[in-house]
């Protein structure tokens, strides 16, 4: 039988290198439960009109996501508590439920903000962990295609369950001299657009990869070299054409169909993903 799970992860740089370590919640030595502040929380001002309040301003509030964490020894407690002083690292929630007959997989950036130590009971430790989040849940779709140089290919972006606007990350796996990607909603002619040139220029020489993110808070365009531990921001007029570009950061409209292209000089592949984003899971 499907039941939900939690598990926590964690990474952090080290010099050129990122470490990953993680915790899974849902083993009899390590068990979380009566998790709080997984559903919807709203913030907002109300104006006075007449005989009635109507809402001004709304705003969608990250209230704390708690849970209990049974602990089956004090060594296993002391692993956990030796992950979380890892120290300087991103932290990520992760969040799978029953869904039409399979796990559905949800994430969250978080940050730790606590986690108590209590005396053993009935065979257990209970200790509660307090998380804030830093981003809505989301889901990711993730997809590589073959580019053929100097040819369009093009993606039709499905009408998604996403509540908010959407994030594109992709890598290209050979760079050449440029690279143009563009994405059009149904709904308008608004097209958002990046183009990129002079990716073969001296100063890129040794870096192979173009990396790309529009991420909220940590957006980039970078080169990378072929293992990705060396990278280089390229977000300026020398590489970005900005004349013929919109915006560099493209973010994908939420319940509608839409476009993405992508054209590259020179063949390739390269791996997209779209990330949903949802208010409550």
């Amino acid at each position: 039988m499907l039941s939900r799970q939690f598990i926590l992860t964690l990474s952090r740089k080290e010099g050129v290198v990122t470490r990953y370590n993680s915790f899974n919640l849902n083993v009899k030595e390590s068990f979380a439960q009566n998790p709080t502040g997984l559903g919807l929380a709203n913030s907002f001002d109300m104006l006075k009109v007449g005989n009635r309040n109507v809402v001004n301003k709304l705003t969608h509030v990250f209230q704390p996501i708690t849970f209990e964490i049974a602990f089956k020894t004090y060594d296993i407690l002391k692993s956990f508590f030796e992950v979380l002083a890892w120290g300087n690292y991103q932290a990520t929630l992760v969040y799978k439920i029953p869904l039409n007959g399979e796990l559905k997989t949800f994430r969250r950036t978080v940050a730790i903000e606590n986690v108590s130590k209590a005396e053993k009971t009935k065979g257990y430790l209970a200790s509660s962990i307090t998380l804030t989040p830093k981003s809505f849940w989301y889901s990711d779709k993730t997809e590589t295609i073959s580019l053929t140089a100097n040819e369009m290919y093009i993606v039709d972006v499905e009408q998604g369950t996403s509540e908010l606007p959407q994030e594109l990350m992709f890598k290209v796996l050979t760079k050449g001299t440029s690279l143009t990607v563009s994405y059009s909603p149904s709904s308008s002619g608004d097209t958002q657009q990046i183009a990129l040139r002079n990716l073969n220029s001296t100063e890129l020489n040794t870096l192979t990869k173009i990396l790309y993110s529009s991420e909220d808070g940590g957006a980039y365009i970078r080169a990378a070299n072929a293992s990705e531990l060396i990278t280089k921001d390229i977000l300026n007029s020398t590489y970005v054409d900005v004349q013929n570009t919109s915006t560099p950061f493209i973010q994908i409209v939420p319940y509608e169909w839409g476009v993405l292209r992508f054209t590259s000089d020179v063949n390739t592949n390269l791996t997209y993903t779209i990330r949903e984003f949802y208010i409550a899971v």
